[in-house]
C-alpha cells in the first residue's frame, strides 16, 4: 500500500486546534490530517511536565505520525515547525509557515510587539511562552524541506518584512501574500490559504530539479507512459488506485505545469506488467519500457521505476525527456 504522506497543523498561541480546521477539511483529500493542540493552551488541560517552550516542542515531537510529515504551522507553532525542520529533516517533508517570527527576533524588522495583547486576550494560558526568546536564527539554514512562507501584507504582528528575511535564511523558502488579511488570514480566509498550501504540495521548484532527475536515474529499471482520459484529479486518483493495487508504493512525485504528472514508484517485477494492465484497462494509451515479459522474468525483485502521466486537456502532450544515465 502506497504510504500518503500526513499533514501537520500547529497552531499559535491560543493552541487550539481548531484554528486550523477550515483550511485541514479543504486538504483532507491530500492525505490524513493531524489538528495538534497544545496543554494548557485553548482549553486544554495543562501538563506538569511542560513548563517551557522546549517541552513543548519535544511534546509534538513526539507525537507525529510515525515517517515524514508536511508540517503546517501559525504564529508560534512557527517557531516549533523551523526547529522541527532544522534538527528533524527526515520528519519534515514540506514546511508550510503562517504568519510567523520563525525564531527569529522580529523588533528589529519592524514589527510590533504581541505580548501584552496576546498576554490580555489569552489570560488562562502558561506564561512562559511570552517570556521565550528562542532564537533560531543560525539554524534556519540547515532547513532542507520545500518551504512556503504564507503571509498577509496588513498583520503589524508579522508584517511582509519578516517573511523577507527567513526567505534570505532557509535555502529553498518562496512568499506567497494573502492581500489585506489579519495574523489570523489561515482561518479567516480558508478558500485562498488552503489553495495556496495544495499548490505548495504538489508543485516542483527547479531547485531541486537535479535531485529529483537523479531520483529518477537510479530507478530506470522500467518506465510508464499514459495518456490519461477524463479529469485531472480523477486520472490521478485512478492511477494511485492501480499503484496501490499492484502494491506498489510511491516514493515522491512532481507534476510539470498542468500537463504532466511523473511518479516514481517501487514494485515488485512480475507486478509491473498488471500496473501498466490496470490503467490500459481505464482506457488510456499505455506504453511499456521495457517489455512486459522482461519485467516479469524479475520476479521478487523491487523495482523502481517511472509512470508518467500526461493529460489531454492540455495543449498537446508534454514531453519529459529521459534523463540521462551514465554507462
Amino acid at each position: 500500500m502506497a504510504r500518503v504522506t500526513p499533514i501537520v497543523f500547529l497552531p499559535g498561541a491560543a493552541g487550539r486546534a481548531s484554528f486550523w480546521q477550515p483550511v485541514a477539511d479543504r486538504l483532507a483529500d491530500l492525505g490524513p490530517v493531524h489538528l495538534v493542540g497544545y496543554p494548557g493552551f485553548g482549553g486544554l488541560p495543562p501538563d506538569p511536565g511542560i513548563r517551557s517552550l522546549d517541552d513543548l516542542y519535544h511534546r509534538v515531537v513526539a507525537g507525529l505520525p510515525p515517517g515524514p510529515c508536511h508540517v503546517v504551522a501559525q504564529s508560534m507553532g512557527g517557531v516549533l515547525a523551523v526547529r522541527m525542520a532544522a534538527e528533524r529533516p527526515e520528519r519534515v517533508s514540506r514546511l508550510i509557515l503562517v504568519a510567523t517570527s520563525g525564531g527569529v527576533d522580529v523588533a528589529r524588522l519592524a514589527a510590533e510587539d504581541w505580548r501584552r495583547d496576546d498576554r490580555a486576550s489569552l489570560p488562562d494560558v502558561p506564561t512562559w511562552f511570552a517570556d521565550d526568546r528562542t532564537d533560531l536564527s543560525d539554524r534556519l539554514g540547515a532547513i532542507r524541506a520545500r518551504t512556503l512562507l504564507l503571509w498577509t501584507d496588513t498583520d503589524p504582528v508579522s508584517p511582509p518584512s519578516v517573511a523577507r528575511h527567513l526567505a534570505r535564511l532557509i535555502p529553498d523558502a518562496r512568499i506567497e501574500i494573502v492581500p489585506g488579511g489579519t495574523h489570523s488570514v489561515a482561518s479567516e480566509r480558508p478558500d485562498e490559504v488552503a489553495a495556496l498550501i495544495r499548490a505548495h504540495l504538489a508543485a516542483g521548484t527547479a531547485g531541486d530539479l537535479g535531485q529529483y532527475w537523479k531520483r529518477v536515474a537510479r530507478g530506470r529499471d522500467f518506465r510508464i507512459q499514459a495518456v490519461a482520459g477524463g479529469g485531472r484529479d480523477q486520472a490521478i486518483g485512478l492511477a494511485r488506485d492501480a499503484i496501490s493495487a499492484s502494491r506498489g508504493d510511491i516514493l515522491d512525485f512532481k507534476m510539470f505545469s498542468n500537463l504532466s504528472l511523473c511518479l516514481i514508484v517501487e514494485v515488485a517485477g512480475e507486478r509491473v506488467p498488471a500496473l501498466a494492465g490496470a490503467l490500459a484497462a481505464l482506457g488510456w494509451g499505455v506504453e511499456v519500457d521495457p517489455a512486459p515479459e522482461v519485467l516479469a522474468g524479475r520476479a521478487g525483485e523491487p523495482l523502481q521505476g517511472t509512470v508518467q502521466l500526461t493529460f489531454p486537456e492540455g495543449d498537446g502532450r508534454l514531453e519529459i525527456p529521459t534523463p540521462a544515465v551514465p554507462g
